[in-house]
């Protein structure tokens, strides 16, 4: 309890330290946000009523607790670009995000712990030799270049997908989800041979320890030892790595969205970076940060959890 008590506020604290940074950060960017907001030919008293309806007349404290209070409320101001609110705006991209997200999280699971145990107990084998020189070439791939080979191969040679022709969750759930593969599985590549890389390590490492030779001792065959014993204990090890592919996958998601033409949190955050949208690019930064910080945190609980002896510091 005590452990828990202490992540916590340790979350708390590093939450509010993140948005402290993220609301200075664009508090000194140039641009005055009324004048970007009613355009350059705006008259200098439409300007100052603007800012005062806006609040960017108080003190930066003033206007960072209503900052504060306003984002977890939802209310998270109006977009420049769409004229819109940013809630609204956010709400119908990020469903798609978090899919994608989703689905890449599935596939690196999936793969990476078979292949990770395969490649462990083969170590000597030419199979295993050549399936762990494979996954060492992927994760020197940049996840970018898988993508756009992906739409080649798999989209203008084997007409599996149409470039370009995204179909929304909404209008086709099967066919939405036939589409998000090729980029959900561009994605995961490299972070599977991450996972198979560590979990490869973590096995070998745990086969030379005591417990083990303990087991073998009173009868346990191999593979006995390797399920019932190591493949727990190496798992804390993938835990850690998996809490830090999650946390990677929304800055993969960015790029591999724009590559396919795929309208998530991503592509918004680009178009309004571009477009010097400050009220939404504000929003998406400070909640992504938000999601990593998160999942930082949960992965410390659930290593605490799977071995009560590991104290994360």
């Amino acid at each position: 309890m005590k452990y828990l008590i202490r992540k916590i506020l340790t979350l708390i604290t590093t939450l509010f330290v993140v948005s402290l940074l993220c609301f200075g950060a664009f508090s000194v960017v140039p641009g005055d946000p009324a004048s970007l907001i009613l355009g350059t030919e705006a008259s200098p008293e439409r300007i100052a009523v603007l800012r005062e309806q806006l609040g960017l007349n108080k003190p930066l404290f003033s206007q960072y607790k209503d900052w504060v209070v306003n984002l977890f409320s939802g209310n998270c101001g109006q977009s420049i670009k769409y004229n819109m609110p940013v809630k609204n705006i956010i709400r119908g991209r990020l469903p798609v995000t978090l899919i994608l997200s989703l689905m890449v999280i599935i596939i690196i699971i999936l793969v990476a712990i078979p292949i990770g145990v395969y490649v462990a107990k083969k170590k000597d084998s030419l199979a295993g030799k050549f399936v762990n020189a494979i996954t060492m070439i992927n994760l020197s791939v940049p996840n970018f270049f898988l993508g756009i080979m992906f739409i080649w191969f798999f989209g203008m040679l084997l007409k599996f997908f149409t470039p370009g022709g995204y179909i929304s969750y909404a209008d086709n759930f099967l066919n939405f989800l036939k589409f998000m593969l090729f980029p959900a599985i561009a994605i995961a590549i490299p972070h599977i041979a991450t996972v198979v890389k560590f979990l490869k390590s973590s096995i070998l490492n745990e086969m030379k320890k005591e417990y083990v030779r303990t087991a073998y001792s009173k009868g346990n065959t191999k593979n006995s030892v390797l399920y019932s014993h190591v493949l727990k204990n190496s798992l804390i090890s993938v835990v850690t790595v998996l809490g830090m592919i999650i946390a990677e996958i929304f800055s993969g998601s960015i790029i591999m969205e724009q590559v396919y033409g795929i309208p998530g949190i991503g592509r918004l955050l680009i178009s309004s970076i571009t477009a010097r949208d400050f009220p939404v690019v504000e929003t998406l930064v400070i909640y992504i940060a938000f999601v990593v910080v998160i999942i930082n945190t949960i992965v410390d609980i659930v290593l605490q959890f799977i071995n009560p002896q590991v104290s994360i510091k």
